[in-house]
């Protein structure tokens, strides 16, 4: 049963990742980098809603928030990245800001887990 549930909440979470992509493309379009902010908003305390919970309609929401910011990442960065550095230098800016993003990814999930475990009571990791 549970690998049934596992599968229907990735294919919602992949749903919520293609069409806030879609959504946040649009935005970016209209509105430009505040696109990005508002995604950014959007998406910041999925966290909480996933990792600090047992109430499985706060997790859904925790997956939906968490799947948007992605959606958002996935469409809006590099139209921004194409924007902001020029044409000679493109490829190098794609290759900086990725080298960022997995360095961020890598630091906020490390730093996130200390804080997990810090609100678990758990002394040594």
């Amino acid at each position: 049963m549970i690998i049934y549930v596992m599968s229907l909440l990735y294919a919602l979470a992949m749903a919520v990742d293609a069409f806030s992509a879609l959504f946040f493309g649009w935005l970016f379009d209209k509105i430009g980098l505040k696109a990005m902010i508002a995604a950014t908003l959007c998406s910041s305390f999925f966290a909480c809603f996933i990792f600090l919970t047992d109430h499985a309609a706060l997790i859904l929401i925790g997956i939906v928030l968490w799947r948007s910011g992605m959606g958002a990442e996935d469409s809006i960065m590099k139209a921004a990245i194409r924007q902001i550095v020029p044409k000679k230098m493109r490829s190098t800016g794609y290759g900086i800001f990725e080298t960022g993003y997995g360095i961020a990814w890598f630091l906020g999930s490390w730093l996130f887990l200390k804080f997990y475990f810090a609100v678990r009571y758990v002394d040594e990791m």
